[in-house]
């Protein structure tokens, strides 16, 4: 996974493809990362909108080209991160989890210009972490997504088992 330094382009599907000399991949690509999303958002619809928006705002992030400012996307996974961690505890500890993802991304966030801050090569180490913490919370929120959906889809059932 290269990241181009020094123009801009950090971290998105398109710099991705085109440093493996993909470049004519990058439209169908987009295209199926945009429907794949269209219809997990789809199969989602009524798990906490938070979720929804964090996932939405991480592909964002990582779908096409940005500048570093617009890394205040992240924004919105960090408010989903801390309401998950606030919930209390859970089966599966996702509210530690997001605890410590939420920490370590606020500390990847005190300089999301890190592309700039740093110099060469500790900016592009600096730029790996992040997208690396990024798609760790994108596989995090997914997966807690898909908890969610589960726990519905059961009340659903158990709700209409009941007579009367």
């Amino acid at each position: 996974m290269a990241v181009t330094v020094g123009h801009g382009n950090v971290a998105n599907l398109h710099v991705w493809l085109g440093s493996l000399g993909l470049k004519e991949w990058i439209l169908p690509t987009s295209l199926a990362l945009l429907l794949a999303l269209g219809l997990w958002s789809y199969r989602y619809r009524h798990i906490d909108i938070w979720i929804l928006m964090g996932v939405t705002s991480y592909v964002a992030r990582l779908w096409t080209y940005h500048r570093w400012y617009d890394d205040a996307l992240i924004l919105l996974p960090m408010v989903t991160l801390f309401r998950i961690a606030k919930r209390g505890p859970s089966e599966n500890a996702g509210d530690v989890v997001a605890g410590v993802l939420l920490g370590v991304t606020l500390l990847l966030m005190l300089a999301p210009g890190g592309l700039f801050l740093l110099p060469p090569p500790w900016n592009t180490v600096y730029v790996f972490g992040q997208v690396i913490v990024w798609i760790v919370t994108l596989v995090f929120l997914l997966g807690q997504a898909q908890t969610e959906h589960r726990m519905m889809t059961a009340l659903a059932k158990e709700v209409s088992a009941k007579p009367g």
